[in-house]
């Protein structure tokens, strides 16, 4: 997959560039993945559930993803093991009628993120998203989550709204915001 040049470097980050790379993720990828998830299962208020995915179910959820080429890893030699963070788009509702609108989903090992990681998967997910011929972006974000927020912003998300107290996890009750964008 090409990147415009500003996304190839990073934004500055050096270091992510010479560190990190961005693919196409794979099957193979989806224990790597299943780590990374679980981990913003357990340890954020990011994925509003607290059941955390097994092998079995990982392949579920991410083959329709690999399959449609809008399943991306960021990786240090391209080896499954050395995943550090992927990025996924995927169905955002199951009526026909939203076939073109995708969530996107972004994540990170701790160590992987302040490089600029996250704003390069989120450009070559627009990309492949774009090329698998979805029509419309949408990012559910918990609405405390700013950093999150204010990335979606610089690649063209609007916010739609908010809905207050929309999801609870760890004890807190959640506001989540709607984000969206076109991919044309």
């Amino acid at each position: 997959m090409t990147m415009p040049p500003s996304e190839t470097k990073g934004y500055g980050h050096a270091e992510a560039v010479q560190t990190y790379r961005i693919r196409p993720a794979t099957m193979a990828d989806s224990s790597a993945i299943r780590k990374i998830r679980n981990a913003a299962v357990r340890e954020s208020l990011a994925i509003w559930t607290n059941i955390e995915q097994d092998s079995a179910g990982t392949e579920a959820w991410l083959a329709p993803m690999v399959q449609r080429g809008t399943a991306l890893v960021a990786h240090v030699s391209g080896k499954p093991q050395d995943v550090v963070g992927f990025a996924v788009a995927g169905t955002w509702h199951s009526y026909e009628g939203y076939a073109r609108t995708v969530e996107n989903s972004i994540y990170l090992n701790p160590a992987a993120q302040g490089h600029g990681l996250g704003s390069r998967l989120l450009a070559a997910l627009i990309e492949a998203s774009r090329e698998a011929g979805d029509r419309t972006m949408i990012a559910l974000i918990e609405a405390g989550n700013m950093a999150s927020i204010h990335l979606h912003e610089r690649y063209g998300f609007s916010t739609v709204g908010t809905i207050p107290q929309a999801g609870e996890k760890l004890g807190q009750l959640l506001d989540l915001t709607i984000m969206s964008r076109s991919l044309h």
